[in-house]
């Protein structure tokens, strides 16, 4: 599937799950390492690569406090609140959101309440570094709805 058709498909989501329309809609990449796994982190060589599958996010800010997540792919929605930090819960998925979110908080940040749809052509567990990709669109996100862009390197 294509990113504009796995866009069109999760704003349509959105706009069923909350009744109105996404302001941002941001995507990551899956990857796969041609060389060096599980070498990276033991000074070895590695050399991953971008593949055209994807994690997306559409999404809208609002002022609960909290966030909504509903994750298509899998079939199952998660809320959980954003004060006074955010902690580990259920479901398991949503820890990926949660730790990108606990690091903005720790580093003082402010994250504001929004609800999302996660729509994916991931498998999950499927080595193609899923859980990545989900925490990557999840920082742009963030990034997005704080109006910044990427911060330096």
């Amino acid at each position: 599937m294509s990113l504009d058709l796995m866009a069109g498909r999760a704003a349509g989501l959105f706009a069923r799950c909350f009744g109105q329309l996404a302001r941002w809609l941001v995507a990551a990449p899956g990857r796969v390492n041609l060389i060096g796994e599980h070498t990276d982190y033991n000074d070895g060589f590695v050399l991953p690569m971008a593949i055209e599958r994807y994690i997306l996010i559409a999404a809208d800010a609002n002022t609960s406090g909290q966030v909504t997540l509903h994750n298509e792919t899998i079939g199952e929605t998660a809320t959980f609140s954003l004060r006074p930090k955010v902690e580990r819960g259920e479901p398991s998925w949503s820890n990926y959101v949660r730790g990108v979110i606990a690091g903005f908080q720790r580093r003082r940040e402010k994250v504001s309440g929004f609800d999302a749809v996660i729509e994916s052509t991931l498998p999950v567990g499927g080595g193609l570094a899923s859980s990545a990709a989900l925490e990557v669109a999840t920082a742009t996100l963030l990034e997005a709805i704080a109006g910044q862009g990427p911060g330096p390197a």
